[in-house]
């Protein structure tokens, strides 16, 4: 028995929807780093709109972030943190991602007060 158009079309886009929440659960459960962004502060100041002596120095960011701002790849730094358990670099670019991790640490913080 054949199986209609429809049904073929609704298997195939669960299967992608299954596909799409596995990803998003593995970037969810991603290592995260301590990038030192002193290299980059008064950049990121400059694009978020923030006093750079007011932004912090370290973040904790995702280890896909960590290994696009810092040039290191991302198998290197998850080789590091098997082995030592903190893992860090330092930051000699900046990008959105990043940008975005900076603002949500300042607002925490400001809401800490």
């Amino acid at each position: 028995m054949m199986e209609s158009t429809t049904a073929v079309w609704a298997r195939r886009l669960g299967a992608a929807a299954l596909s799409i929440a596995a990803i998003a659960t593995a970037r969810a459960q991603e290592p995260v780093v301590i990038v030192d962004i002193k290299a980059v502060v008064n950049e990121i100041g400059q694009r978020i709109g923030a006093q750079a002596s007011l932004l912090p120095l370290t973040v904790q960011a995702p280890i896909h972030v960590a290994a696009k701002v810092c040039g290191v790849p991302e198998n290197i730094l998850g080789a590091q943190g098997s082995s030592s358990g903190a893992v860090g670099c330092a930051a000699t670019v900046t990008s959105p991602e990043l940008e975005k991790i900076v603002r949500a640490r300042i607002r925490k913080e400001a809401q800490a007060q």
